[in-house]
């Protein structure tokens, strides 16, 4: 057993090891933070099967509700809760969790799937209660460029919000062009109602599936009011010998 507010290393009797990082009242936040790890120790590999973790509440204040997450590893690695309490509501992690950000769901645009919501999109809400994601977007068999690639494997279709991530930020930077002077809440306002509702979204999405819907690119740019145009619209003129634009 490991203290709250304490650290300990532990090598348990199959040789596998397990590291326990205890945090009260992270300075972040203000929350019990306890960190583990499990390590094959001095064993190739870890033990198979189903691992179980026991939390003792010395002090228990509320109704002593807890938030656990597995960290992502290779298809290898993959693990999952078996409990009775596993839930697929709020597993929007970091940094899409943050007070001030736009988080993206994802749905999917083709095959048999398309229309709908992608399995592996995270749900919320925040563990503060905040509704999220902001929007939906396309996320599911996106052709892009694959990293370091070459000759004809250039491109693949992948998959995650980290492909939906994308397509709002392309929305937001057209956003932009018309008005570089909208705020972060001007954008993400703009962005929610704009969004798009369907058959798979439901009539008037706002929840922890879609947030407020689909994304809609063209609805967006097209709500933002004229204004500033982007400095780097200057800097092109200079760098190819125009007059910058006062």
């Amino acid at each position: 057993m490991v203290a709250a507010g304490q650290n300990s290393t532990i090598t348990l009797s199959n040789g596998n090891k397990v590291i326990v990082d205890s945090v009260v009242g992270d300075p972040r936040n203000g929350q019990n933070r306890i960190f583990v790890m499990l390590l094959p120790g001095n064993k190739p590999t870890l033990t198979g099967g189903n691992w179980t973790l026991t939390l003792h509440g010395a002090t228990i204040a509320g109704d002593g509700g807890y938030h656990a997450w597995i960290e992502r590893g290779s298809p290898a690695q993959t693990s999952h809760f078996v409990s009775a309490q596993r839930s697929t509501a709020s597993t929007i992690s970091i940094p899409g969790t943050a007070k001030k950000v736009i988080t993206a769901g994802s749905f999917a645009t083709n095959g048999t799937s398309a229309g709908n919501l992608s399995t592996f999109s995270s749900r919320g809400p925040t563990r503060d209660g905040r509704r999220a994601p902001t929007v939906c977007a396309p996320g599911q068999e996106i052709t892009s460029v694959q990293a370091l690639s070459a000759g004809s494997d250039i491109y693949a279709g992948m998959m995650g919000t980290s492909m939906a991530a994308p397509h709002v930020t392309g929305v937001i930077a057209l956003m932009l062009s018309v008005n570089s002077q909208l705020a972060q809440a001007d954008v993400a306002r703009t962005l929610e109602q704009t969004a798009r509702a369907d058959a798979f979204t439901g009539p008037s999405p706002n929840d922890n599936n879609w947030g407020r819907g689909k994304i809609d690119a063209k609805a967006a740019v097209d709500s933002v009011p004229a204004g500033a145009q982007p400095e780097f619209a200057a800097v092109a003129d200079a760098r190819r010998g125009g007059r910058a634009r006062g």
